[in-house]
């Protein structure tokens, strides 16, 4: 392999690793339910 091979592949790996971190994170924001606890647009310290 070459050198731009390897770094071709070291950069689909990153953006592989990168786009599984943040489903992992989105899936966590959806089970804590943070968009629940958001207040609507106007309303200040409503929050539970």
């Amino acid at each position: 392999m070459t050198n731009d091979e390897v770094e071709g592949d070291r950069e689909a790996l990153d953006l592989l690793i990168r786009g599984f971190q943040v489903s992992r994170m989105l899936r966590l924001v959806a089970d804590l339910g943070l968009a629940d606890k958001i207040s609507p647009a106007g309303r200040k310290g409503d929050c539970p």
